[in-house]
């Protein structure tokens, strides 16, 4: 499975996601707490980041 997600990663675009958690839109998250709720529900996963974009894969 493939997907993308926007992240936390100190940068810029940080403020945009935060105005998105504000209002409710998206949870933001960093990598990592993205990664523990992927290993919460045992799915293994690769990923790349590009900015504020993580492009993840499943490793199953």
């Amino acid at each position: 499975m493939y997907f993308s997600t926007l992240v936390k990663g100190d940068r810029f675009g940080d403020r945009y996601l935060k105005a998105l958690g504000n209002s409710g839109k998206l949870v933001p998250r960093n990598i990592d707490q993205l990664r523990a709720v992927f290993d919460e529900l045992n799915i293994p996963i690769r990923y790349d980041l590009l900015g504020n974009m993580a492009f993840i894969t499943t490793k199953s």
